[in-house]
């Protein structure tokens, strides 16, 4: 699947060297998801602080279920 984040300035494979799927938590973030998310400490998102690894956000693990997409 490509990728079009701000990893790199091209186009590129997705969660390959730097893309990591953060571009997915931060449209996603605030979402249902959240609300039971284990990952939201204090009201802050662990992953958006730089805590947890994007793929451990329900969202990104969704997206690459969905779309079969290969790490």
């Amino acid at each position: 699947m490509v990728c079009t984040c701000e990893a790199y300035p091209f186009h590129h494979r997705m969660f390959g060297g730097s893309c990591n799927g953060i571009t997915i938590v931060i449209a996603s973030v605030g979402g249902v998801e959240c609300q039971h998310c284990q990952l939201l400490n204090n009201g802050s998102c662990e992953v958006l602080e730089g805590i947890e690894n994007p793929i451990e956000c329900h969202y990104v693990a969704d997206f690459i279920h969905q779309n079969e997409v290969k790490i």
